[in-house]
């Protein structure tokens, strides 16, 4: 996951009621594109791929000095981060956090020997302000989500079915996604059944970050002890 960094954020925007938070938290010690971010794409990459079994990484701050509304912002924590992930049988994955991107790549690829499975941004549905499906760039240069795979003799779109709660106002919200995640809670509160993602996941996807970070000061591949 990579983006321009969060001085950049549209709801900082004048006029809009949070346009005077200041990002500068964002870039201390446990701030960081890869737990801000790149958290979400290891859940999903691993819950596709199954536990990692290998990290190693390299790290850096790409931009030390970021300014926001005339203040000088002094980073403190890596905001350039490339993590090589082994989940074993000659099986590999990769995966970043920047917040010093120049453009948009795909949030999630996954490579096979048949074919190619790729998420632009997220799904496919149209957003307000985003332009209708399917149209190259969105509002602000971001690209408009599109979900397709890519199989010998060309490109398929896929549609994915919309997040349960994911309707009506609650469209209009920014990453309604939370919303969904809160109602899913309160259906496993409800009905007496366990919720989708577990803690075990969250610890493994957490040590995989961990070790992330310490395999690139170390100079060194870590083993993982952790599984979903």
């Amino acid at each position: 996951m990579q983006g321009p960094g969060h001085e950049y954020e549209s709801f900082r925007r004048e006029g809009d009621v949070l346009s005077s938070v200041d990002p500068t938290w964002y870039y201390k010690k446990g701030g960081g594109p890869v737990y801000d971010m790149t958290v979400y794409c290891l859940h999903e990459l691993t819950g596709v791929l199954g536990s990692v079994k290998r990290v190693s990484a390299m790290s850096g701050i790409g931009l030390p000095i970021r300014e926001w509304k005339g203040q000088k912002i002094e980073v403190e924590m890596d905001d350039n981060t490339l993590i090589s992930l082994d989940f074993g049988s000659s099986t590999f994955g990769f995966a970043f956090g920047a917040n010093c991107r120049g453009t948009a790549l795909p949030r999630l690829a996954i490579f096979g020997s048949e074919g190619t499975v790729s998420v632009q941004s997220g799904r496919g549905a149209p957003q307000p302000g985003l332009g209708p499906v399917g149209s190259p760039r969105a509002a602000g240069g971001f690209p408009v989500m599109v979900n397709s795979i890519h199989v010998p003799g060309g490109e398929q779109p896929i549609d994915l079915p919309e997040m349960p709660y994911r309707v009506g106002p609650h469209l209009e919200i920014g990453e309604a996604h939370g919303y969904a995640d809160i109602m899913h809670l309160v259906d496993c509160i409800l009905e007496g059944r366990d919720p989708v993602p577990s803690g075990e996941h969250a610890r493994h996807v957490v040590e995989v970050i961990e070790k992330s970070y310490q395999a690139s000061r170390e100079g060194r591949t870590l083993e993982l002890t952790t599984t979903l």
